[in-house]
């Protein structure tokens, strides 16, 4: 797999934007195809970021600089490169100038996407859930949002590869328990890996929480806690068959799952099975969670293979895409730096037959709006004029609470989320939004800055004298200072009863939400900055107001105490009627070129291809038209998978 370094490309079968999970999945699905019929195929991969594939000594320069950070920020233990930037995670501490996002409101987008090869799954959670049927059909069900140009059952085949392509660990009689959910959605298949142990937060609120449920507008719904599919090694289950109908095989025995662990050593290495780390983000230590550079080194498995060319050029940033006379794409043009932080670059030029944008959803829409080949002078696959519009996120809200002293619950553990309290389908996604809850194994880490704020309080109750008369928190602060045995008791006790549920929220489609750009604004090589316009509507805002009622019933079903507090620090503030509300981003960059069934009311089709230029796939999470309440990443995967297929059938390749 080599690194190209020159003036102009030749022309590949297939040039790719985006060394993440989508482009390279969709890659190797392409090159596992091309293997399997007898094919010649060449693919390069364009990476604006810097990085390099497996090798221990790069994997422990992240770790030592993650432990080395102050803040430990979900891209804290990885290189952010001047000339490629990474959207800010304390964003706050620089001037509005020098921040990446240029946040136009009325709210901040709260959610970033890392560029570095590999993307974003260096440090996501690993969460792994498919979207619900009635998901699909949010406009024909419930009368809010848009329908997808499909539905969950045609999309099924493509969930199955794409779980064996990530390596899921779940059991499919789990998911069964998610109200909106019915056998014919799993059938007879099995995940490669069974799930993950249950954590022993999970099984003392599961028993709590018993045949509980909740009401919304009158119905009555179950509240069961349900394993969360994840991406990462846990037990083969010996009975899983391989689905992945694209993979040559020689033998019964190949459609058997073998764990994909840390690449340099993939098979016998670290990383076989997950070890219960508490730092999954925004980095797992021992690499069992699944990370793009996983099919990276696959592709460089498969580019050893007589006729198959895989060849990855990083640090190189796109900067717009060429037409030819027919409307086609015919070049892709980037900026190729040597020094990450040095503002110098040299302007290169990548051609092939066909194109792949498979960046985040931000990306993408700044590329193609950047693209000025158009007569309009709206950027390109722009007909609908809908690029960077719809622009959505799973905003995230925390609530939390302290169990009965004599119902310790443990904590501080990995991985971060085990368990789902859904509340995810139902007649009520008429009027307000649908929510999954995680059931988080550390604390109150994320609300409440747990156990630092902890100890603060009991040995420096000074500190918080200022606080409100009306804050949750006022009675775990003691009137003097408390040290020794007694501070190591009170600790103890307080740490291992917290509970946290963070609450994704989901969000309709909105023209109004969007990614624009701007001459006025650009980055260290002159190119442009993204320009967000964000905000929440009462539909959201009122599944927030629902989700915290339902925290509070769930608190009064455990006998626990609830210490939720609109007043820290954290998230960004909004309001529904008289409650106020903290969100985060989830880390979930939706919309901006949405799919659809006609060239007027999206960017692309149903197979992610460009309804203007038919050379041009634009994958991703940017192609969802809903968000649904799932962390999107195996949904955007199984997209890719589809779309990979479908580009396979028409590029015409020679026989090797």
């Amino acid at each position: 797999m080599a690194e190209e370094r020159c003036s102009g490309i030749g022309a590949y079968d297939v040039v790719v934007v985006g060394g993440g999970v989508t482009g390279t999945v969709l890659a190797k699905v392409v090159a596992e195809l091309a293997w399997r019929d007898r094919k010649s195929l060449s693919i390069l991969i364009l990476e604006a970021g810097t990085g390099m594939v497996g090798g221990d000594a790069t994997h422990n320069a992240y770790l030592n600089t993650y432990y080395g950070a102050l803040a430990k920020t979900p891209n804290a233990p990885y290189p952010i490169a001047d000339n490629a930037p990474s959207p800010e995670d304390l964003a706050f501490l620089k001037p509005p100038q020098d921040r990446y996002f240029v946040q136009r409101g009325p709210l901040p987008f709260g959610s970033n996407n890392l560029r570095l090869l590999g993307g974003t799954t260096h440090h996501w959670m690993g969460i792994a859930l498919r979207m619900l049927p009635s998901d699909f059909e949010l406009s024909g069900r419930h009368g809010v949002g848009v329908d997808w140009p499909f539905t969950y059952d045609d999309l099924k085949p493509y969930y199955e590869k794409a779980e064996w392509e990530l390596g899921v660990s779940a059991d499919s009689l789990d998911q069964l328990e998610i109200n909106g959910v019915k056998p014919k959605d799993f059938g007879a298949y099995q995940f490669p890996m069974h799930g993950l142990p249950r954590s022993y937060l999970d099984k003392v609120l599961g028993k709590g929480l018993d045949k509980f449920t909740f009401k919304i507008d009158g119905q009555n719904y179950p509240a069961r806690l349900v394993p969360i599919p994840q991406a990462r090694n846990a037990m083969p289950n010996p009975s899983a068959k391989d689905p992945r109908d694209y993979i040559a095989r020689t033998s019964e025995n190949e459609r058997l799952y073998q764990p994909f662990g840390a690449p340099d050593d993939p098979f016998t290495g670290a990383g076989q099975r997950c070890e219960g780390n508490a730092s999954c983000i925004p980095i797992c230590p021992s690499r069992a969670k699944y990370s793009a550079l996983k099919t990276i080194e696959q592709l460089k498995m498969l580019s050893l293979r007589s006729g198959i060319r895989v060849d990855i050029v990083t640090k190189a940033v796109a900067s717009d895409l060429e037409l030819d006379d027919a409307g086609n794409i015919a070049a892709i043009n980037y900026l190729a730096y040597d020094e990450p932080d040095l503002a110098y670059a040299t302007p290169r030029r990548a051609t092939g037959r066909w194109f792949v944008l498979a960046s985040s959803a931000i990306e993408n829409a700044k590329l193609l709006l950047a693209s000025h080949g158009a007569p309009d002078g709206e950027g390109l696959a722009n007909s609908s004029g809908r690029v960077g519009k719809n622009l959505m996120d799973h905003p995230f809200v925390l609530s939390w609470a302290l169990m009965p002293e004599n119902q310790p619950v443990g904590g501080f553990r990995g991985p971060g989320v085990t368990c789902d309290l859904p509340m995810r389908h139902g007649a009520f996604r008429s009027n307000r939004a649908a929510f999954r809850t995680d059931v988080g194994n550390w604390g109150w880490g994320l609300a409440d800055g747990a156990p630092y704020q902890d100890v603060e309080r009991i040995i420096n109750p000074a500190a918080f004298a200022g606080m409100a008369l009306g804050s949750p928190a006022k009675d775990l602060v003691p009137a003097e200072p408390i040290f020794g045995a007694a501070l190591r008791q009170l600790i103890r006790s307080r740490v291992r009863r917290q509970i946290t549920l963070g609450f994704l929220m989901e969000q309709l489609p909105s023209s109004a939400n969007r990614v624009t750009i701007d001459d006025k604004h650009r980055d260290a090589l002159g190119l442009h900055k993204p320009i967000i316009h964000y905000d929440i509507d009462d539909y959201t805002r009122k599944g927030m107001e629902t989700a915290f009622d339902f925290a509070t019933a769930v608190y009064q079903k455990l006998g626990a105490k609830e210490y939720t507090d609109p007043a820290v620090a954290l998230g960004t503030e909004v309001k529904f009627g008289k409650r106020t509300f903290k969100y985060i981003g989830a880390g979930h960059i939706i919309g901006t070129h949405r799919m659809g069934t006609q060239k007027t009311n999206s960017v692309v089709d149903g197979d992610q291809r460009s309804w203007d230029h038919r050379n041009l796939y634009i994958i991703g999470c940017g192609s969802m038209p809903t968000t649904g309440t799932s962390n999107p990443t195996l949904t955007a995967t199984a997209l890719s998978i589809k779309s990979a297929e479908h580009l396979f059938r028409n590029l015409g390749l020679a026989g090797r």
